[in-house]
């Protein structure tokens, strides 16, 4: 038994049983944040993305006081509370009836669309700092090896819960008010609790990490590193790229999915659906091709081929907009993000330090992944009365740009990865 349990095994299997957990719960919000999107007139989604973009951003600031005052374990156990309370509230206020609010500027809307607002707000920044959190943590388990052997069964984990959250919602969904399925997801999230325990006595003690920024300050703002290290300026570049291209097809479909299919309940079914479908191709990639495509052909080409599939769905995108290409295109630009993409990007943390993995790492996955959708709803705002295929051709042009990062940190990588 000590032999099959060596630690390299251990803390695979204890990482992929948290985020399965994390994963099962966020796959139960994420449709329902959806569906009730589009409750929403279809014109609110870009302006929807900006005020979370902005709402983000205060929160960086919050959540990066609290890593460097706060221990690893600390603040995750901390902001895992504070989520789950969170997902305990808004089955009451989802299944309760509101009175219309007169808003300045916007006129009378119902109340309800408010509540809908602040919840979507909330589940943008759950899901963001819910997955940077587990990453940070795991980054600071698994060595550079131990990472290149095991992060596709990690982020399988991710996929098989995914899974079974679309699974539960799909199941579900007409058989109960959807929003007290966020009862379960709040279940799920507490318990994540137990595998961070169970992984802190295999946190890394070595000294292979390198500070690849400048600051006189030993605590300093992830915010500061910015402007002192490239490292960190090219891994913003490459996500905010990344996100501008995912926020300009997500719009497009919510466009086609609001006028293909009216009722609630077919939509969650719908948005429940897709999502078991990239999960199902995403574990396919995970554990069959990502370990050796890392190993046989380097961590560059891990990095290009999400953007180049993305660059292919685009193009593709231009020449129709009904509901099976455009889940089509979906499926397979999430199917590769969270599977090469996600391991990959991961990978390019491990051989930093803590604050790296945490601050640093926290502005990229929350933050610059916000600041793409706000940006890019800018756009979309301006090309609100455009046909669709005009956002695919924009899109196109962005995941062409996604290759200079991508290759660029491959470099950055093997520089870091040899100081360790």
């Amino acid at each position: 038994m000590d032999r099959f349990f060596t630690r390299e095994r251990a803390i695979t299997i204890l990482s992929f049983l948290w985020i399965f957990i994390l994963m099962t719960g966020y796959y139960i919000v994420k449709p329902l944040r959806d569906t009730f999107i589009n409750e929403l007139p279809y014109q609110a989604y870009p302006y929807l993305l900006i005020i979370t973009m902005i709402v983000i951003l205060l929160v960086n600031y919050i959540y990066d006081f609290l890593a460097r005052v706060l221990s690893s374990y600390m603040l995750i156990l901390f902001m895992t509370l504070f989520f789950g309370a969170g997902l305990c509230v808004f089955p009451f206020l989802l299944n309760s009836s509101w009175p219309s609010v007169d808003i300045p500027f916007a006129g009378v809307q119902p109340g309800r669309y408010m509540c809908i607002v602040i919840y979507s707000l909330f589940v943008g920044i759950y899901n963001l700092f819910s997955i940077t959190m587990f990453w940070s943590f795991i980054n600071e388990v698994f060595s550079i090896e131990e990472a290149k052997n095991c992060f596709g069964s990690v982020t399988a984990g991710g996929t098989v819960g995914g899974l079974l959250g679309s699974w539960i919602t799909s199941l579900l969904a007409s058989k109960m008010q959807i929003a007290n399925l966020l009862f379960i997801s709040a279940l799920l999230l507490f318990f994540t609790l137990m595998f961070m325990w169970l992984l802190i006595p295999y946190k890394r003690t070595d000294d292979i990490i390198v500070k690849i920024y400048d600051s006189p300050v030993k605590k300093t703002s992830g915010f500061n590193m910015i402007f002192t290290s490239s490292y960190l300026k090219w891994m913003i570049l490459a996500m905010f790229l990344t996100t501008s291209g995912g926020t300009m097809l997500g719009y497009q479909l919510n466009v086609i999915v609001k006028n293909t299919i009216t009722d609630q309940a077919a939509r969650a079914e719908f948005w429940a659906n897709i999502y078991f479908l990239i999960n199902c191709l995403g574990l396919f990639f995970q554990l069959l091709l990502v370990r050796p495509v890392v190993n046989r052909f380097g961590l560059k080409t891990a990095l290009l081929i999400s953007p180049i599939i993305d660059l292919t769905g685009s193009f593709l995108l231009t020449c129709s907009q009904t509901l099976p290409f455009g889940q089509f295109c979906f499926a397979g630009r999430y199917s590769s993000e969270y599977s090469f993409n996600r391991a990959s990007k991961e990978m390019l943390f491990i051989p930093t330090d803590r604050d790296f993995k945490y601050q640093a790492k926290a502005i990229v996955d929350t933050f610059i992944f916000r600041l793409g959708d706000g940006l890019t709803s800018l756009l979309l705002i301006v090309f609100n009365n455009c046909p669709l295929q005009y956002i695919a051709v924009l899109s196109l042009i962005v995941n062409f740009l996604r290759i200079i990062p991508a290759i660029a940190l491959a470099k950055e990588y093997e520089i870091v990865k040899g100081k360790t």
